[in-house]
């Protein structure tokens, strides 16, 4: 009997890690063959897109509208590198950043910033723009493009060079390092992909970077002095570092009044009657009486998640 029961749990074992390793080969390999598993979820993910998943997340957050179709182009990339045809992710991608291009992609941001519209917005697109010049041969990459691209490129690196700090700003007074991280990247994606130009940029901000992270955790610090890049505390109980999805603004906006209260949100003004709140900082970011402004949404308020 006991060596029935010893057979029987070493079948049982045996069948739990085929199971295990069929589970892993389906994460682990996706995107193989025209119709895996992450391309039917393209798939879902384009028909809620173009049914209006980005307005209707557009108004939960700032970036509502962005990631979604940014992150879904980025899929494409990833998905476009398994692939011998290449032709429906390169075309995916290229609506991907058309949607980003477009008036409500660049609604959110300021094209008053350097980079145009801020280092949030210019490094995550052309990170996305490098993906879609990685999955062609350099002969068959469509001149535009590539133009785009190194323009782009350079105006980032531009930024960096000309800056005190080498966290950007995403917004106006408001920096993130991790913005600036995906734009670092992409400066290093344009090395591999063209003529290389931007390594003493790159070294220059890792240096930068070194000497400004959060001194209780070693790490890069959740949010920066927009001028200095020294590390800012965030109001109200500890929180992580810059990988932290924690609100740096501490937004008390009322649904039922849509009123923002001074001192916490500072882009009440955008959405609302052209007068703005003060940051966290307690620095006016418009008319030194404009310390309180009304919404039309509490979700439409500056916020970090």
């Amino acid at each position: 009997m006991r060596r029935v029961m010893r057979v029987l749990r070493l079948v049982l074992a045996a069948l739990v890690t085929v199971c295990a390793l069929g589970g892993l080969a389906r994460l682990h390999s996706p995107t193989l063959g025209p119709g895996g598993a992450a391309v039917r979820q393209l798939g879902f993910l384009r028909a809620e897109l173009d049914d209006g998943a980005g307005d209707a997340a557009q108004a939960m957050f700032p970036e509502g509208y962005f990631f979604p179709h940014a992150l879904y182009g980025l899929a494409w990339v990833d998905v476009g590198r398994h692939r011998a045809d290449r032709a429906e992710a390169l075309r995916e991608v290229r609506w991907a950043l058309s949607r980003l291009d477009g008036p409500q992609g660049t609604a959110p941001f300021s094209a008053g910033l350097a980079p145009r519209h801020g280092v949030f917005y210019a490094g995550w697109t052309n990170w996305l723009r490098g993906g879609m010049l990685s999955l062609q041969d350099t002969a068959a990459r469509d001149p535009a493009e590539v133009e785009r691209f190194e323009r782009d490129s350079r105006d980032l690196a531009a930024a960096f060079d000309a800056s005190a700090t080498p966290f950007l700003q995403a917004y106006p007074d408001q920096s993130w390092p991790v913005d600036s991280t995906v734009a670092i990247a992409s400066l290093r994606l344009h090395d591999a992909l063209l003529p290389a130009r931007y390594g003493d940029t790159v070294r220059r901000w890792l240096d930068g970077a070194r000497e400004r992270l959060d001194p209780a955790t070693g790490l890069l610090p959740h949010v920066t002095d927009p001028r200095t890049g020294t590390p800012l505390r965030v109001p109200g109980p500890p929180r992580r570092a810059s990988s932290s999805a924690s609100s740096p603004m501490s937004t008390r906006c009322s649904p039922g009044s849509s009123t923002c209260a001074s001192g916490s949100c500072s882009w009440c003004g955008r959405w609302g009657s052209g007068r703005r709140c003060a940051n966290t900082r307690g620095a006016p970011t418009g008319p030194a009486t404009s310390t309180a402004g009304r919404c039309r949404s509490a979700s439409r308020c500056r916020r970090r998640w």
